[in-house]
């Protein structure tokens, strides 16, 4: 599952959560990924684009690249 928030002024944060069969979130203060962007339309396309990819890739890989951008 897939959710995007506004947390301040220009600050947005897209999170992935593990799902359960009806879509609930499993633990919904524990995502398995999360990213922060500073406009909503980079917001907006991050989710899209995340909720494509979980579609089409394998999760793990997908987690593993967005969490290998985020380290210097």
């Amino acid at each position: 599952m897939v959710s995007t928030i506004r947390k301040g002024e220009r600050l947005f944060e897209t999170a992935v959560f593990e799902a359960t069969f009806f879509y609930f979130p499993k633990k919904l203060s524990r995502p398995v990924l999360t990213v922060e962007t500073c406009t909503r339309d980079e917001a907006w396309e991050l989710h899209h684009c995340l909720s494509r990819r979980l579609a089409e890739e394998v999760p793990l890989l997908l987690f593993r690249e967005y969490c290998s951008k985020s380290q210097p």
